[in-house]
């Protein structure tokens, strides 16, 4: 066969390899009927509102929320480059049809990363071996189901990209530069991934040392690619008036200043330091980035506490503690009960993840050469994404896919080491189970005991007020300002056109505040609330009897879940 036709048929089967992923991820989507609204996540509702307000022409670098936190407008830190597609999908599809398709279409360009990545450090496992393990990991039916439009699911498919640039290409200036791109556009998508493209940094960093002329051409375009695609992302971005606003949770000059700094560092390292002593190579290398460092904290030390030190720590206090996927392994374990079937899910995949680190170190170990180099930048990017996972449980979308290509390897080793069939059995079982971590949910919810029924538990449940049918009668009404809990306020600028108190994002701290004083059934101060933001109705997922008793609110007809009031007077 010619490489045309290898090439064509290498990209058919992968392919047909992921229609078969997505069939699965559908078939277990569609199980739960309409039990489930199609934005199960304020995230995914307020993602879909951005694209279609750039849709309706809301200019590129206009981040505003002119809905949200009404009447000012809400402040909002994400990226465009999610925006874009979901957008370009709207036009065509219409919007819950782009919401359906737009997160299956990312399964394609993520198996074909995989491939490449499993290819480079499994050479033996096919892709039978990856699509399977690819279908049976839970990561899959969270991240990719239809609805699941944020940048999470992007934000995977970057680092397995990056992974795979490193794997294949970090010794030619191409592959270099693509990895260093790929780098960039992590930190213009979101700033969740910064520790893990840290780690991959440094692993090309060690690759150079070890090799130096080897990898000399790679660092120079890692370099540019950082530099430039940082510059260039920033630029894209960023309007003019906000060039130099030190914004710790976006790609803002605080981080295009190290990012630069950094580059500079590599290249000058590459250009100058490559036919020097290992020792004296390490030491230009460590020099460069202690004076990235000192010089970034220096001009930019508010930043020191993170992407959100600039948060109102009346918001860390009163929410941060509420979103389960800021939660830590210790604090889940606590909050769902060492029995429950979310501990011991979440136990099982952390177990995946910590047998994956020791196969990768023991790959480390055990090759030499390249080969080494390859399972090390593998393990770093893994042990990076597993400290996240620890200390926030939603570094598990990264360590999981991260994972994988252990889980490859370890299937493998079984199929073709363990000769007795009534040995090699057993152990491919244990081998799959080991690595799949779908089956160890079901696993988990099986051996888990049944929760206690909650008797004091009323009323609709939140997923019965984020269905799009639960907003027909609050649409119907005229457009004004709302005052509605933040787990539902993103779905009413997603149904309808009113505005809302607060949809719960970070940079908008006295509104985030202002809601939660509004429901926690303080009159007096809700009053006040109303008269400065001039609301006009009240939303509730059920009825609350404190709000219900108050007499300047007039229920209105809503067949569905939601409870909506209108106001009755007027407070100045």
């Amino acid at each position: 066969m010619s490489a045309v036709g290898s090439r064509l048929a290498y990209g058919l089967q992968t392919l047909l390899a992921s229609l078969v992923i997505v069939v699965a991820i559908v078939g277990w989507t569609s199980i739960g009927g309409n039990q489930q609204p199609l934005h199960n996540d304020t995230d995914d509702a307020m993602r879909m509102v951005t694209a279609m307000d750039l849709l309706a022409g809301q200019p590129w670098q206009d981040l505003t929320a002119h809905r949200d936190n009404t009447p000012f407008g809400g402040d909002l830190h994400w990226s465009r480059l999610v925006d874009a597609p979901i957008a370009a999908l709207t036009a065509l599809l219409g919007p819950n049809n782009a919401a359906v398709v737009w997160p299956l279409l990312l399964v394609l360009p993520l198996l074909a990363l995989t491939r490449i990545v499993v290819a480079q450090l499994v050479p033996d496992a096919g892709l039978g071996t990856v699509t399977a393990l690819m279908a049976t990991n839970l990561l899959l039916y969270t991240e990719f189901v239809p609805g699941r439009v944020d940048h999470h699911n992007v934000q995977i498919v970057l680092v397995e990209g990056l992974l795979a640039a490193l794997l294949v290409g970090r010794r030619t200036a191409w592959g270099g530069a693509l990895a260093g791109l790929l780098i960039a556009t992590c930190f213009a998508i979101g700033l969740e991934t910064i520790v893990i493209v840290v780690a991959a940094s440094v692993g090309m960093a060690l690759c150079w040392l070890a090799a130096p002329l080897d990898h000399r051409r790679g660092l120079l375009g890692f370099a540019a690619g950082i530099g430039g695609g940082a510059i260039a992302h920033f630029l894209i971005a960023t309007a003019p008036d906000r060039y130099f606003v030190a914004a710790c949770d976006v790609l803002s000059i605080v981080y295009v200043t190290a990012l630069v700094l950094a580059a500079l560092t590599l290249a000058g390292s590459a250009l100058f330091a490559s036919d020097v002593k290992p020792g004296i190579r390490l030491a230009v290398l460590l020099a460069g980035g202690c004076l990235a460092i000192g010089i970034t904290a220096l001009l930019f030390p508010a930043c020191l506490g993170g992407p959100y030190a600039n948060v109102d720590p009346r918001v860390i206090a009163r929410q941060f503690s509420e979103i389960p996927e800021v939660t830590s392994l210790w604090r889940l374990a606590e909050r769902a009960g060492i029995g429950s079937t979310l501990f011991i899910g979440a136990m099982m995949m952390a177990g995946t993840i910590v047998i994956a680190l020791l196969v990768m170190i023991w790959r480390s170990v055990r090759l030499s050469g390249e080969a080494r180099r390859d399972w090390l930048i593998a393990l770093l990017m893994l042990v990076a994404a597993f400290a996240v996972m620890t200390l926030q449980i939603r570094g598990w979308r990264l360590a999981s896919m991260l994972a994988l290509p252990a889980g490859a390897w370890l299937i493998v080793t079984v199929r073709q080491n363990i000769r007795p069939l009534g040995l090699q059995a057993p152990a491919l079982v244990l081998a799959w189970l080991v690595s799949a971590s779908f089956v160890q949910f079901i696993v988990a919810a099986l051996v888990a005991p049944a929760p206690a029924a909650d008797v004091a538990a009323t009323g609709p449940s939140i997923a019965e007020c984020r269905r799009e049918g639960a907003y027909a009668a609050l649409a119907a009404l005229p457009a004004g300002g709302v005052a509605a809990p933040v787990l539902i306020s993103p779905h009413i600028l997603r149904y309808t056109p009113h505005s809302v108190l607060s949809a719960g994002f970070h940079r908008n701290g006295q509104s985030i505040i202002d809601s939660l004083d509004f429901f926690e059934g303080n009159e007096v101060r809700a009053r006040q609330i109303v008269a400065e933001r001039g609301l006009t109705y009240v939303v509730t997922c059920g009825i609350d009897a404190t709000i219900d008793s108050w007499s300047w609110l007039r229920r209105l007809p809503s067949p569905g879940p939601l409870q909506l009031y209108e106001l009755v007077v007027r407070f100045q």
